[in-house]
């Protein structure tokens, strides 16, 4: 598929991001819907986060190939769970790590 080609290719995945109508809801009202995460990417943050529980040091782009995503789309995800307070790095890009820490629900 040209789309997942593109979201998973290092570079075209830095630059491009395909839009498929078939990812956006259909109805902005439906609480199932999200605009910021299309359905089929929903339980990615939740494979990211054991990716990370296994190996704390692990890249962004090791991430994307192992997730099958685009950097730009791990960096959205990485970003929205820093943002619910759920992640956090420690040190710099090339020698930190990734802190998990769980959110009461």
């Amino acid at each position: 598929m040209l789309c997942q080609y593109i979201r998973t290719d290092a570079l075209l995945g830095k630059f491009f991001e395909p839009f498929i109508f078939e990812e956006v809801p259909a109805n902005e009202s439906d609480p199932k819907c999200s605009r910021d995460v299309p359905e089929a990417y929903q339980s990615v943050p939740e494979q990211l986060i054991e990716l990370i529980k296994k190996n704390s040091s692990i890249s962004r782009a090791t991430l994307s190939k192992q997730l099958k995503i685009s950097e730009r789309q791990v960096r959205k995800i990485i970003e929205q769970l820093r943002n619910s307070g759920q992640l956090t790095r420690e040190g710099g890009d090339y020698n930190g790590k990734w802190v998990i820490h769980e959110i009461e629900r």
